[in-house]
């Protein structure tokens, strides 16, 4: 004989999804947070109410705050955009000094008999050490005469306005007088 089997539910039981199935455990936990946060909900409103705070009174806050607020970012946009400006002003007022200009004038000034040992530069000043050597006229005579020669060149006096003698050393060399000198130019 064969069995027959007839179901009397007409629904299929339906397996349980798997977040169903990973939820489950959790449940309990999902619930404990969601009560507390309710709790700390009704607390904070609770204690809203006993210090009077309301929604008014901080808007009004707000509302006196705000031109503050206001005027405090105006300031720090007005302080970004002098500061920007300050920068601009300085790359503009910083004269360019050209150097190959600078060279060129001094080698003009340069006469035969002043030979020079070394060139520093820096923004604000120009050194030049160098010696004379006595020829047709007296060391120092020569030595003023290039001080004079290197004042009158246009570029030069423009870009240093003051420059002189720093030091010098008399010396002689096989019965030659010589002079070395260390010049001084600035701004």
């Amino acid at each position: 004989m064969k069995k027959i089997t007839i179901n009397l539910s007409p629904f299929k039981k339906q397996e349980a999804s798997p977040l169903t199935k990973a939820l489950n455990p959790h449940i309990p936990l999902i619930l404990l947070v969601l009560a507390i946060f309710i709790l700390l909900n009704v607390l904070v409103f609770t204690l809203a109410n006993i210090f009077n705070v309301s929604l008014i009174s901080l808007e009004n806050t707000h509302k006196n705050l705000s031109p503050s607020v206001k005027d405090v970012q105006t300031l720090k946009d007005t302080l970004a955009a002098q500061i920007k400006e300050k920068k601009d002003y300085q790359t503009i007022l910083v004269p360019e000094i050209q150097l190959a200009r600078i060279l060129a004038d001094t080698y003009a000034a340069v006469p035969k008999n002043v030979w020079l040992k070394s060139l520093t530069f820096d923004k604000n000043s120009l050194a030049l050490e160098g010696s004379v050597v006595k020829w047709k006229e007296e060391s120092m005579a020569t030595l003023d005469k290039f001080i004079k020669d290197l004042n009158k060149q246009t570029y030069f006096v423009s870009v240093f306005k003051n420059s002189g003698l720093k030091n010098y050393k008399k010396n002689k060399i096989q019965n030659t007088e010589t002079i070395d000198f260390a010049l001084e130019c600035s701004h």
